[in-house]
């Protein structure tokens, strides 16, 4: 008996491990309201404590986690990004229910709870700070408290309240007692003194701002009127009177423009005010007949579509007003955009075209940047015949910087002189994009671009490393990343958060990004003369920076910075780890911090890198995805989800989430699918087939493995992927279903919808090259429409009503085409969505859907039968169809 037991002790030891983890669940939708993510987090100024929320799609709770005791505490907290600590780190505000608020103190975790609270906000510092509460009475009362001496003012009948950059101040927005009246007061309040000023009475407010000192108030009176004319611009300042005083600029506005109901910013010195006009269409004349008020009228020589006109009736411009003065200078035109914050602003203002979709072909409306000085009203063209018009302002206000894609290179301008330089003619490498294989001005690598503080330099990024650069075009272009990341294939760039501001020669925190292996981590930029110095790369995601404008991966969670201390909190996931706070003093070192961990629970999945060689002789990448039990001695069904290059995302976590149109790729694996996801490259002119060689290639070379089942696969795309697999239904039978989302279907009818359509499939995603009549064999052939007849695969297309992207229609005609031909083929055709959606019930279908061809699974009633017109709303068809043997 003892030997018997002990064999088979022995037995359920040498179980191999994924025999051990078939207990857990495959992943359900029922639970998919309970799913938990974190988000949001804050640290204190001292680095002892992280406060963050966590999130469920049926509400939120808020976590302050003591770093030093390394334990936490859990507040029921429906709005978790409103809570904050005190800039003494010693004690936190949390709201919590309805309109409740605690105050923990950090120290000895004591609370106290306030009750009533309808909103609050937190202002000041030292022995300032405080908080103001509205509370949920019917006087609509304003507390004003102050933390460190407990002192509080109330105030009454207070709509809103305007804080101060700073603190310092802040205006209530009440309504006058005076008897039967409906207008505004707005009082000033000296958070320090308490002392409060009427400023102010009138019909109410639109908009206001401060200045970056808390001692200039601006706002916009609302007027009387429903259409806003009546609008105008006030200005108050504590220390030149006690009342607002109007600027008047009415006279000074060009015909027919009045005020927006926008933001007002300041400038950086607070000498000037941004504002934005707006001029509404003409009326419609009442005397026209019913013919000619419904009438368009196309013109060839209209630089912009009618229907896209129609979108913009409404002209809106920007301008500046002189604070000492009223002067109003104008900034734009109508398509024209301010290419900064306000609020960085001296006196240079970067004016650039807004980008037009018919640049390449229509010269007219191609981008120009101009430069505007605010103090004389003199606005100088920079550049003209710009594809995309993405400059910058050097901090001095002596430089301009942009990309020009039409000679991969970088310019400046020297706003004194006028004088134009290429000043990346000198670095060695390519800065345009290596990969970029559409038939346009390839794009830069600089999202943004990092000045030093004294605006004597630059840094401009190639396909790796990062160069400085000379404005002023005299000095040599240094490599300061030392050709490291160029030799290693290690993408750098500069992490892109306020702490982390490069100032010409100090060490700063690179993100790094390997295509290697695709593992992430942060590397320091070291003295002049060395290489980049290692902290960590590993197979988790923690902070990327675009890596180029063909890499789908952008993983930007913040890495946070306590005000006072060196600990810094960054998110580190993976395709296995969900998102979860660290922290670490030295970027080299991690220690959790969070614990959410829902796909523990259940039956996920681990990604793995796969290359292959294409016909062509290309070396591609994929990625497949298996479940966390997975048994090399089965067979699996397979899913290939196509889109453009996305191997980077090896080691990228992806949410349990509802299909809107793509694949939700752990619900799959974890329900017994594999999921592979090629790269695809792109040979201009034919889109469809670079799809297809890409496709064909990855599953005949993934033949060799046993596991997976080759009579049972499914392809799915969404949107440009759509019309990838469209294509591919077209040319092969080796997918037993497909599932296509928002596909355009039809090339020569994309081609004419709108000018963004047109730009999509001659230049951009689509990849034609050539306008429709250079090249009729071309779209025809890429066309999956117009070969309906040669699709022997069941397919699934979805779309959306409102879908602006793709037009609905090209779901529709495919539909209608496989109908007549006696094709399989199910439309779900949302009315209330647009590009996507269709949540929950599309997510069913789908994988209904895909079970139903990959897994045998007996079909649903939407499937087999149909569900009537007339009982739309009322019969989902989502049962299994139970008279079908």
């Amino acid at each position: 008996m003892l030997v018997r037991l002990i064999t088979l002790m022995i037995a359920v030891c040498a179980l191999p491990a994924s025999a051990q983890q078939a207990a857990k669940p495959p992943l359900d939708y029922k639970m998919y309201d309970q799913w938990t993510r974190i988000e949001g987090g804050r640290i204190s100024n001292d680095g002892n404590y992280l406060m963050y929320a966590g999130i469920k799609n049926t509400g939120s709770s808020l976590l302050i986690a003591n770093l030093k005791q390394r334990r936490s505490q859990t507040f029921p907290c429906p709005d978790a990004s409103r809570g904050f600590f005190t800039t003494d780190s010693k004690m936190a505000v949390v709201p919590i229910g309805r309109d409740s608020l605690c105050i923990l103190d950090l120290g000895n975790n004591t609370k106290r709870y306030l009750a009533g609270i309808l909103d609050f906000v937190h202002f000041g510092s030292g022995a300032g700070e405080g908080m103001a509460c509205r509370l949920n009475d019917t006087s609509k009362t304003l507390r004003v408290m102050r933390f460190k001496d407990g002192t509080s003012r109330y105030y009454h009948q207070v709509n809103d309240v305007y804080l101060a950059d700073g603190g310092k101040a802040m205006v209530l927005n009440q309504v006058s007692d005076a008897p039967k009246a409906s207008q505004t007061v707005l009082q000033w309040l000296d958070l320090e003194t308490y002392a409060m000023t009427s400023i102010w009475t009138g019909p109410g407010i639109s908009a206001f701002c401060f200045d970056r000192t808390g001692g200039k108030f601006a706002f916009i009176s609302q007027g009387k009127d429903q259409e806003g004319k009546q609008r105008e611009l006030w200005i108050y300042q504590p220390n030149t009177g006690n009342i607002a005083r109007q600027l008047a600029i009415k006279s000074l506005m060009p015909a027919n423009y009045y005020l927006d109901g926008a933001m007002p910013s300041f400038n950086k010195t607070g000498e000037y005010v941004f504002i934005g006009l707006f001029s509404p269409p003409a009326p419609a004349d009442p005397n026209f007949d019913y013919n000619t008020k419904a009438l368009s009228v196309w013109n060839y020589k209209d630089s912009v579509l009618q229907n896209e006109q129609m979108n913009n009736t409404t002209l809106h411009i920007s301008a500046v007003v002189s604070v000492k003065d009223s002067i109003l200078l104008v900034l734009t035109k109508p398509g024209e955009t301010i290419s900064a914050e306000p609020g960085t602003v001296n006196s240079k203002v970067l004016v650039r075209t807004n980008f037009s979709n018919d640049a390449d072909w229509l010269e007219a409306n191609r981008c120009a940047l101009s430069v505007v000085d605010l103090r004389t009203g003199k606005k100088d063209v920079v550049k003209k015949e710009l594809i995309l018009a993405n400059g910058a302002i050097s901090p001095d206000e002596k430089y301009i910087l942009y990309y020009d894609g039409y000679s991969g290179g970088y310019f400046s301008y020297t706003i004194s002189s006028g004088k134009l330089v290429n000043i990346s003619s000198q670095v060695p490498q390519k800065l345009a994009d290596e990969e970029g294989d559409h038939p346009r001005p390839p794009m830069n690598y600089n999202n943004s671009y990092n000045w030093s503080a004294d605006g004597n330099s630059v840094l401009i990024y190639d396909r790796y490393d990062i160069w400085q650069v000379d404005p002023a075009g005299v000095r040599k272009p240094l490599n300061i990343t030392k050709g490291y990341g160029r030799s290693h294939q290690v993408v750098f760039r500069i992490l892109a958060e306020p702490w982390n501001t490069w100032t010409g020669n100090n060490r700063v925190i690179l993100s790094a990004f390997s295509l290697k292996d695709k593992s992430t981590g942060f590397f320091r930029l070291s003295a002049r003369g060395a290489d980049p110095e290692y902290l960590i790369m590993s197979p988790h995601f923690y902070h990327v920076e675009p890596l180029s404008p063909n890499s789908q991966v952008f993983y930007n969670w913040p890495v946070i910075k306590a005000a006072n201390s060196t600990r810094y909190i960054v998110t580190r996931s993976s395709v296995a780890e969900a998102p979860n706070y660290f922290g670490t003093n030295d970027f080299k070192s991690f220690r959790q911090i969070s614990d959410n961990a829902p796909q523990k629970r259940y039956n996920w999945m681990s990604s793995e890198l796969i290359k292959w060689n294409q016909n062509n002789g290309r070396l591609t990448e994929g990625i497949l995805y298996k479940p966390e039990n997975f048994d090399p001695s089965r067979k699996y069904p397979m899913i290939v989800y196509i889109y453009e290059r996305i191997a980077n995302e090896l080691n990228l976590w992806h949410d349990f989430e509802q299909s809107s149109g793509d694949l939700n790729i752990p619900y799959y694996v974890s329900n017994g699918y594999l999921v592979f996801t090629p790269d695809i490259y792109y040979k201009v002119g034919e889109p469809g087939n670079s799809a297809y060689e890409s496709v064909a290639s990855a599953v005949d070379y993934l033949r060799s493995r046993p596991f997976i089942d080759m009579e049972h696969l499914g392809l799915q795309g969404h949107s440009f992927g759509g019309f990838e697999g469209g294509y591919i239904a077209t040319v092969t039978d080796l997918f037993k279903a497909i599932s296509l989302s928002s596909a355009p279907l039809n090339l020569t009818s994309a081609f004419g919808q709108s000018s963004y359509t047109r730009s999509m499939t001659q230049q951009y995603q689509l990849r034609m090259g050539s306008t429709l009549w250079n090249n009729l064999d071309g779209y025809l052939r890429n066309s999956a429409y117009f070969h309906a007849d040669r699709i022997h695969t069941p397919l699934l297309l979805r779309a959306g009503k409102e879908d602006n992207t793709v037009l609905p229609q090209s779901s529709l005609e495919m539909f209608t085409a496989l109908r007549g031909l006696g094709k399989k083929a199910w439309l779900l055709y949302y009315e209330n969505s647009g590009h996507q959606g269709g949540g929950m019930d599309y997510t069913i279908r789908q994988e209904q859907f895909f079970n139903h061809y990959l897994k045998n699974n007996p079909e649903p009633v939407w499937m087999s039968r149909g569900v009537p017109a007339r009982l739309k709303g009322t019969e989902t068809g989502l049962e299994i169809d139970t008279t079908k043997n």
